[in-house]
């Protein structure tokens, strides 16, 4: 990850404090191979559900790119607002604004109809020692965490059963692949991760 967007491994975060790791994170008997960010307890892949993937195709910075959906169908346009360059624009395939992000000294976000206008960094916390991000989406708190060449999207959750992931963003030459389970997809979470993933990956300062 850009240093604009620290993680590492870590605890899992705590939905009663946003700035908070929760002390008692769920620990694999046999967990996955460590990597630069630390071990992330996973489902076995074999009991992973279906996913669909979401690719954003650019020249030059992910803040102006198209977003193709399964079967290579045009789903998401991601664009700079021309005139002044302090926004970027977020387009169904109808062409439709749905979010804008506000580049500000504290970036500002708003989703028409999902997410009030509200800093970036109220909506996804850097957790207190720095090792991922909380993100509150229809009615609950996920945890953005990563994991080897990979940024997850989990559920937050306690006790002894390990968090499953339910989106993921992984990063390749000029493009950046959102990848989500038909549960994501079920609960609404398709235009909030495409939003999510546009800040994860912006290279800019967002809290």
């Amino acid at each position: 990850m850009h240093t604009n967007n620290p993680y590492a491994q870590g605890g899992w975060f705590n939905p009663d404090k946003a700035d908070s790791i929760n002390n008692t994170a769920w620990s694999p008997t046999n967990p996955p191979q460590a990597s630069i960010y630390g071990a992330l307890p996973f489902s076995s892949p074999s009991t992973q559900q279906s996913t669909y993937k979401f690719v954003f195709s650019y020249r030059s910075t992910i803040l102006s790119s198209t977003v193709n959906g399964p079967n290579d169908k045009a789903y998401f346009r991601v664009s700079n607002d021309k005139p002044s360059k302090g926004k970027t624009l977020f387009q169904n395939h109808q062409g439709h604004n749905f979010a804008v992000i506000e580049w500000q000294s504290h970036p500002v976000i708003e989703i028409r109809e999902l997410l009030e206008r509200q800093n970036v960094a109220a909506w996804l916390p850097l957790s207190a020692d720095k090792t991922q991000r909380a993100m509150f989406a229809r009615g609950k708190w996920y945890s953005w965490v990563p994991y080897e060449n990979t940024i997850c999207l989990c559920t937050a959750t306690y006790g002894s059963t390990p968090p499953s992931p339910i989106a993921k963003i992984l990063r390749g030459d000029g493009t950046v692949t959102l990848e989500l389970t038909a549960q994501a997809i079920q609960v609404g979470l398709l235009e909030i991760c495409v939003v999510a993933t546009v800040l994860l990956q912006s290279e800019r300062t967002i809290d």
